[in-house]
């Protein structure tokens, strides 16, 4: 899988130079023969994927001189000012791997790590690059099996996107537990890690960044992907033979998202929330996901998040009618928000939007434009540069908002 950012920034001076090419190779996880007996130490572990400019490698390292520290990084500036930093402090505990931190992952041994961390990964906000992102579910079950039972990996980040997605990744995946006793320790640092320079220019735009800390259960069972990809062709031929139980809302699967919406609708509503879409992930976490929104002012904060998922599990276990297991992810609509229904487009007349169709209209099924009214016919008409196309609602497979940057 390819690897997204910066590999490389400002040119490196002379001295930066001289660390990579004389210091670097003498403590260089890349290297096989450093790389197996920094491994087989019998010391403890610490592992951090994506160090940046290794301030918090540094600290840790100096004040845990017992254990062993495993730094990966892909941005070489970053390894140049940890190469310094290690020279002038004479640390030599600190080890480096420079390159892709999912290489690194499987090269490690199994119950070799005891604690890591991977703080503010690069967030990829939109939607369409979120197989971009560092955290995804094979990465971390990899990195629950290189790491030892009960062992802690901290995770922040100051994006309110990513922040979303590292929760739904880790909440939902039985490798992992979120140890937390309040909401509000997310907002806290924790006392192990450095004030690094990229927090500062953080706290300096009011970003508010949230650190979780996840233990490591190592309780999962899973599919393989021949397994997987097996069940969905299964499943594809079972429901055209029978659209009854796997084609419509009233199956015995699909009706399930209605009998959840039933159930928590009107609740949530008192709650002040309004639920835009429930959807049901048949094949992959066998979570049930629900996008919601505050009626107030139409935002979503992972309190909010939180606040949703605990009273709507409760309704959904008291319910007899509901006899299926399944997760639930609760979270917002995000900063390229879907439109479900006809009110939507009336709410967001004149945003661009990016509209994919059930059927080709005019030799295209995908539409990028502006939301220039909505007819009484039940008609979306979009305004494409001087062009104006009228869309018949029930055509529109997706539109989500084009984000104003």
């Amino acid at each position: 899988m390819k690897l997204f950012g910066r590999k490389k920034g400002r040119k490196l001076s002379s001295k930066k130079l001289n660390l990579i090419n004389n210091l670097l190779p003498n403590i260089s996880l890349n290297n096989e023969a450093i790389f197996n007996q920094t491994l087989t130490s019998e010391k403890k572990k610490f592992l951090e994927v994506g160090f940046g400019h290794g301030e918090n490698l540094i600290k840790l390292s100096q004040e845990r001189p017992e254990w062993v520290f495993l730094g990966v990084e892909y941005f070489i500036n970053g390894v140049a000012s940890i190469l310094d930093k290690i020279d002038s402090e004479k640390i030599k505990n600190i080890f480096i791997f420079y390159g892709d931190g999912r290489d690194f992952l499987k090269k490690l041994p199994n119950n070799s790590i005891c604690e890591s961390c991977i703080l503010f990964p690069d967030p990829w906000q939109k939607s369409r690059h979120s197989e971009r992102r560092i955290v995804q579910q094979n990465f971390i079950n990899t990195f629950s099996k290189v790491m030892k039972k009960n062992s802690t990996l901290h995770m922040s980040s100051d994006d309110p996107v990513a922040q979303e997605w590292i929760l739904k990744c880790f909440i939902f995946n039985v490798n992992y537990e979120w140890n937390i006793n309040s909401v509000d320790e997310c907002f806290y640092k924790p006392v192990i890690f450095e004030e690094t320079k990229y927090m500062r220019k953080s706290i300096s735009e009011n970003r508010n960044a949230m650190w979780f800390k996840f233990k490591n259960l190592k309780e999962s069972w899973f599919y393989s992907d021949n397994v997987l990809n097996l069940l969905k062709i299964l499943y594809c031929e079972v429901s055209q033979c029978s659209p009854f139980l796997f084609g419509t809302h009233k199956g015995l699967i699909m009706g399930i998202e209605e009998k959840v919406l039933r159930i928590l609708d009107n609740p949530i509503q008192e709650m002040g929330y309004n639920i835009l879409s429930i959807k049901q992930d048949l094949f992959g976490s066998k979570n049930m996901q629900i996008i919601a929104e505050r009626i107030e002012d139409q935002n979503l904060d992972i309190n909010d998040c939180v606040k949703i998922s605990k009273f709507a599990s409760v309704l959904l276990e008291n319910d007899e009618s509901i006899i299926f297991d399944f997760g639930l992810e609760v979270s917002s609509p995000g900063i390229e928000r879907p439109l479900f229904q006809l009110e939507d487009y009336n709410r967001f007349m004149g945003s661009n939007v990016k509209i994919v169709l059930n059927k080709e209209l005019n030799n295209r099924k995908k539409i990028f434009g502006l939301i220039a009214d909505v007819k009484k016919s039940n008609t979306i008409e979009i305004k494409i540069n001087d062009e104006k196309l009228l869309i018949p609602f029930e055509n529109i497979k997706e539109c989500r908002l084009i984000p104003q940057l």
